[in-house]
């Protein structure tokens, strides 16, 4: 049977906010700099959870797959972003 769990994280920065802002607001930039795999993204679809997109990602032999639901961000104050993954 399958688990679900939850992980939350919440970072506070001694950096101006427009200097933090343009250091994490483009996230496939900082997908790149951390390391992590190119993800496909699969057309858009809609759940009781809202729209989403299905992504997966491959890195050493491994297939991580989920899905990814829209960003919720205000420039220069949040950002965040809900994925639920499968695998």
């Amino acid at each position: 049977m399958a688990r679900s769990f939850l992980v939350t994280r919440e970072d506070r920065f001694a950096l101006p906010a427009a200097a933090l802002w343009e250091l994490v607001g483009n996230t496939e930039q900082v997908n790149r700099l951390i390391g992590l795999p190119k993800v496909d993204f699969g057309p858009a679809q809609e759940s009781a959870e809202g729209l989403f997109r299905p992504a997966t990602a491959r890195k050493l032999g491994l297939t991580l797959a989920w899905r990814e639901y829209a960003f919720d961000f205000v420039r220069e104050r949040s950002h965040s972003t809900l994925r639920v993954y499968q695998r």
